[in-house]
């Protein structure tokens, strides 16, 4: 009655684990130190589209392989997992960009059987959504920016067209009194206000050369 007991308490835990691994959003591979795959839940044949053929060896080389075609860079990706395995205590994070646009975080970490690594697992969320609306954030962003830029551009150039419009005011009611003027000092005067004027132009036309 206790064995019975005790199987059936078994019998329950791994239904409890199977439906866990199972429900989850992420995909799931675990492979055992020789390279083969002694597990993977459906997510994580959804994800990368594996086929049956490929999925019933649970050769993690073929696994590695399929994968490998799929994202941008694979030389990089393959290289990373061989450096992975290098080091069987190694807990790695990273994310994968696929050649199709979808993007995925892979996280992998040892699987660990009376303090000794026996395998690892690896595990995969696609975050495709979430970086696209990173991305549509950051481009907004960049959209204010440029229009509080172009903003400050606008008042800069409205303080400009003012200042030059005092200058050319003062140039042109001189040079109309120069004309009036009878007498040589009131000319000088005139004139002498008009190359004032040019002259604070000449300085302000020189700042917006360097501000450009």
């Amino acid at each position: 009655q206790a064995l019975r007991e005790s199987q059936q308490a078994l019998k329950q835990s791994l239904s409890m684990i199977q439906g866990a691994f199972e429900s989850t959003a992420d995909g799931l591979l675990v492979v055992d130190t020789a390279g083969r795959a002694n597990a993977y839940n459906q997510k994580f044949l959804s994800l990368w589209r594996v086929p049956e053929v490929i999925a019933r060896t649970y050769d993690a080389e073929q696994l590695r392989a399929h994968v490998a075609r799929q994202v941008v860079g694979s030389e990089e990706f393959l290289a990373r997992v061989k450096q992975i395995y290098a080091d069987p205590d190694a807990v790695s994070f990273d994310t994968l960009a696929l050649a199709d646009g979808r993007q995925y975080e892979r996280y992998s970490q040892p699987q660990v059987v009376d303090g000794a690594v026996v395998g690892r697992v690896w595990s995969f969320r696609d975050v495709t959504v979430r970086a696209s609306d990173d991305r549509r954030r950051a481009d907004l962003e960049q959209a204010l920016q440029q229009a509080h830029t172009l903003e400050a551009l606008g008042t800069l150039a409205g303080g400009i067209a003012h200042d030059f419009n005092n200058l050319l005011t003062i140039i042109l009611g001189n040079a109309e009194q120069a004309a009036l003027d009878v007498s040589p000092a009131a000319q000088h005067a005139s004139l002498a206000a008009i190359t004032r004027a040019a002259e604070r132009a000449g300085a302000l036309v020189r700042e917006i050369r360097e501000f450009s």
